[in-house]
């Protein structure tokens, strides 16, 4: 498996959307019908330094949960669970870049 060289960090916007000034938990980020998947904002947790955001996306029989630091958008660390096979699959930052 290759690790990007980069902690992956999305664009602010991306977590806030197009005219959201706050992050909320149940928010909806994005929606496909067509593949019944859903994204919405799980939870914003409070940490030392500032807070993070749990990004929940789910797709039938999985669902992914990626929580990113706020203020910089870095990827602290992220799990997939499958529902069929009862696995889930975690990984994370030791800490911040």
């Amino acid at each position: 498996m290759l690790l990007p060289r980069r902690p992956y960090r999305p664009h602010r916007s991306a977590l806030l959307g197009a005219g959201h000034a706050t992050i909320e938990p149940g928010q909806v980020l994005d929606e496909m019908p067509l593949l019944s998947a859903r994204t919405t904002v799980e939870d914003v947790v409070p940490r030392q330094g500032g807070s993070s955001v749990v990004v929940r996306a789910e797709l039938p029989g999985n669902v992914f949960r990626s929580r990113f630091d706020v203020a910089t958008g870095v990827l602290l660390d992220n799990e997939l669970i499958q529902s069929a096979q009862g696995t889930t699959i975690a990984g994370g930052l030791r800490e911040l870049p």
